[in-house]
């Protein structure tokens, strides 16, 4: 997941036509009985408004349409009725805590956000399919159920994502657009995403940051630069290769599997953030040999100083 920056007064106009505006008003009295038009919340110009933010991608797991997952408008917030889950307590030697999901509802959802620009991403449809109607919180009674409303009519500034009072409700999934995941997730090499926080676990679970096929996507595009690595330094240690050639061979691997891939925003973007930050780690510390340790941070700071 990776921090986005979206301008929250910057509506779609589809999101701005009269007919929309009506529809807001129904959905107020007609609450989660009302029948959100797709036509308007995931039109055209909001459509291609996310893509752009987003690069295409999902905004939960990185992936494009070429994993093979449709990209889709994704209420943040549920418009339709939330249900209840929470982490519950299991074998720590197995994955920390369980994500219990139920078809109780604690509320009727955020239905007057519906058509709310600040609270529609762009999500891949498993993403969107984990994530469901959840919505859960650190302490459900600061839950906000009711629109805010101001003569009557609904207050549009106080329906933003990052203005009071939605700012405060206490939330435990992320938000690319409001949060910096990388103060919450990490990457691992075999390609599981892990959590410093709450926020993180809850966000990693909900949306299914480690299903099989994101975990193996992720460990393929590691192994893939590791593999080429190992190859450049097999030829340094058969003498195919001078200190100074496999230096630069092994920066021009960085600059081509790893750093463009950043500079094009691509998928997995934060996944490839993290192999370059934490270089050591992913790389470095897997080497055995001294000497082998040497020549890639070598080829690191080479390419580190080059970039500065």
């Amino acid at each position: 997941m990776k921090k986005v920056s979206k301008n929250f007064d910057d509506v779609p106009r589809g999101l701005e036509t009269k007919k929309c505006k009506v529809l807001i008003n129904q959905a107020l009295t007609e609450n989660n009985d009302h029948d959100f038009k797709k036509y308007y919340y995931a039109h055209t110009s909001v459509k291609d408004a996310l893509k752009s933010i987003y690069n295409n991608k999902c905004a939960y797991c990185e992936s494009d349409i070429s994993v093979g997952s449709p990209l889709r408008v994704d209420h943040y917030r549920p418009k339709d009725k939330v249900r209840d889950c929470w982490l519950e307590e299991e074998d720590k030697e197995l994955d920390g805590q369980k994500l219990k999901r139920t078809k109780k509802i604690v509320s009727n959802g955020y239905y007057w956000l519906g058509y709310e620009w600040s609270n529609l991403v762009y999500s891949c449809e498993s993403c969107n399919g984990s994530k469901s109607n959840y919505f859960p919180l650190k302490d459900e009674e600061k839950r906000i159920k009711h629109p805010p409303l101001r003569n009557e009519k609904l207050d549009k500034k106080k329906c933003h994502a990052h203005l009071s009072p939605l700012a405060e409700e206490p939330r435990l999934l992320l938000n690319p657009e409001l949060d910096n995941p990388r103060d919450h997730l990490l990457c691992f090499p075999d390609g599981e995403v892990g959590y410093y926080t709450g926020e993180g676990e809850m966000s990693v679970k909900v949306y299914d940051l480690n299903r099989d096929p994101l975990r193996v996507k992720r460990k393929e595009c590691y192994e893939k630069v590791f593999d080429k690595l190992a190859r450049r330094l097999e030829r340094f240690d058969r003498e195919e290769y001078s200190e100074r050639t496999v230096i630069t061979s092994l920066e021009d691997i960085l600059m081509e599997d790893l750093l463009s891939v950043i500079q094009d925003n691509g998928p997995y973007y934060s996944f490839f953030e993290s192999m370059i930050l934490d270089f050591d780690l992913y790389f470095v510390e897997r080497f055995s040999d001294p000497e082998h340790k040497r020549l890639l941070k070598l080829a690191y700071d080479s390419l580190i100083n080059s970039i500065a």
